[in-house]
Order: C-alpha cells, then sequence, then structure tokens
C-alpha cells in the first residue's frame, strides 16, 4: 500500500511538473502547440498549446515576464540533469547487455540512475512550486482544475490504447470511444 501511495505521488509530481514545465516553456512562445514541454497537440498534455494554457489561467503580463525568467533560469539546468540521466541509463542497459558486469557493478549503476531520478524529480518539483508563487490563488485553482481534467483524459486514453486504439471494453463502436471526457 505504501508502495502505491508514492507510485501514486510521483505521478502526480510528473504530470504536474509538465504542467507547469508547459506554463514555463509557454511564457516566451505563447502559439499553438506549446512546447517540447509535452502540453498542445500530441504531447499528451492539456491538449491546449501555450498560448491557451495562459489564457485559460489569465495570466498577466508581468506573470508572463516572470515565467519567461523562470523558464531561462531552469532551462540547461533541467536539460542537463535529463542528458545526464539518460547517459546513466545507457550505462545500466550496456552493463546488463554485456554479460561481463558483476551483480555489484550492477547495483551501484541502478544506485547512481536512481540518484539521478531523483535529482531530476527535485528540480521539477522545485519549478512547480516556483510557478505556484508567481499565480494567484484563484489561478492556482484553475490549475489545478486543469490537472484534474488532463488526468482523467489521459486516463481515458490509456484505457483506449488497452484496447488497441479501438474504442471501450467492448471494442469499435460499442463502448468508450464516442467522445473524449476532457
Amino acid at each position: 500500500m505504501r508502495k502505491l501511495q508514492w507510485m501514486a505521488m510521483a505521478l502526480l509530481v510528473t504530470w504536474g511538473a509538465g504542467l507547469a514545465a508547459g506554463l514555463l516553456m509557454a511564457a516566451p512562445m505563447g502559439g499553438p502547440g506549446g512546447g517540447p514541454a509535452g502540453l498542445g497537440p500530441g504531447g499528451g498534455g492539456s491538449g491546449m498549446g501555450g498560448g491557451g494554457l495562459m489564457a485559460a489561467l489569465g495570466l498577466s503580463q508581468a506573470q508572463k515576464t516572470q515565467l519567461k525568467a523562470l523558464r531561462r533560469a531552469r532551462r540547461d539546468k533541467l536539460q542537463i540533469a535529463r542528458n545526464d540521466l539518460q547517459d546513466a541509463r545507457g550505462d545500466l542497459r550496456d552493463l546488463m547487455a554485456s554479460g561481463n558486469a558483476s551483480d555489484d557493478q550492477l547495483r551501484a549503476q541502478h544506485a547512481q540512475v536512481e540518484k539521478l531520478q531523483a535529482a531530476l524529480e527535485e528540480q521539477r518539483f522545485q519549478s512547480i512550486l516556483e510557478v505556484r508563487d508567481i499565480l494567484t490563488p484563484a489561478q492556482r485553482k484553475k490549475m489545478r482544475e486543469l490537472m484534474q481534467q488532463n488526468q482523467r483524459r489521459r486516463e481515458f486514453q490509456r484505457g483506449r490504447q488497452g484496447q488497441g486504439g479501438q474504442g471501450g471494453p467492448q471494442g469499435p463502436g460499442q463502448g468508450g470511444a464516442q467522445a473524449d471526457p476532457g
């Protein structure tokens, strides 16, 4: 049960970080499709472009400027952390495939991957807190609502993918594929 709670919290933090990153990425772009944060068409995010997200939250020009500065300050650090994690995962895969690595070597590399993953999640979480500090209480509430809508949409899409993209449990035309709940 404890592991399930941890996984749910990790999912929430990761998703919230994606939304916060979307706000950060949207600040300078403001156009359809958002940016590499995953918000916008095909990105699995809120389904709104960066400008749509800002419009939905009703950000002031001052807030947009603050988010843009925050994005600039965080961008390089997050990219370095993502690259380090990707490299460490690749090293672990290489060790596993080599057949020559000892259990101790594998455990050490796995521990390194977990350490880098935790550091990246901490940076993402810090970004969420910084974005929240910029938002008003009403905007925070709206952001929470958007997060909930996005979670429902993703759950719906995962359900459809589990059925081979063919609708609900009964197959094409027989179940939940007619309307997107989000």
